[in-house]
């Protein structure tokens, strides 16, 4: 269900970064819905939920709306871990306000206070991922015999479970094209968000 739920934020979100070519969104959805995933999808797992919950957040992001978008991800953090990943939007939109600080009129103290801002809205974001490697090293390390991973240099969960139980030598898997369809979508919002950033930002947008 959230993989067909999935296609109208999706839809939106390229309406919005796409103005001009309203054909695209609905080809872009119709490539999202039958992709070579499709099937994987639409099973009962957290990929679709993990999907929706992105194209909900890149939605709002890219309509102007930054905590929302930040909420949005830290759940998906808890979907998957790969919602690490949409923090990046927020260090973007940092970036892009500190390289076009020549033409910025608000002065340098509002500049400063909205960076400020979206660094707390990408330290949201990270919760959800946050939440469950604090779950898990109160359950597994924090005890009398913690588990091998708590002494690995980066002791994440999410490693150590991919690496035993998830990561096959002999084939790839099985989400793997799900994926690449997600952080596809993602990479091409984040590509063009500094060339939208004026006209979403302007009062007529």
């Amino acid at each position: 269900m959230y993989h067909l739920l999935a296609l109208i934020p999706l839809y939106y979100l390229t309406r919005r970064l796409f103005p001009l070519q309203r054909s695209l969104a609905t080809v872009t959805c119709i490539l999202h819905a039958f992709s070579p995933a499709g099937a994987f999808l639409l099973a009962g797992n957290t990929e679709s939920l993990f999907n929706f919950l992105s194209f909900c957040g890149m939605a709002l992001f890219h309509s102007g709306q930054r905590l929302l978008p930040a909420l949005i991800w830290s759940v998906a953090g808890t979907v998957r871990s790969n919602a690490v990943l949409w923090a990046g939007f927020f260090g973007w939109d940092a970036l892009r306000e500190i390289l076009l600080w020549s033409d910025y009129n608000g002065g340098l103290l509002n500049m400063v206070r909205k960076i400020a801002y979206l660094g707390v809205c990408g330290v949201i974001s990270l919760g959800g991922f946050a939440w469950w490697q604090y779950s898990a090293w109160e359950q597994y390390c924090n005890c009398s015999t913690p588990q091998e991973w708590c002494s690995s240099r980066l002791p994440l969960i999410y490693s150590h479970v991919q690496a035993k139980y998830w990561y096959s030598p002999s084939c790839p898997p099985p989400g793997e094209f799900a994926f690449m369809s997600t952080h596809l979508s993602s990479g091409i919002g984040m590509s063009v968000s500094c060339d939208t950033g004026q006209h979403l930002n302007s009062p007529t947008s």
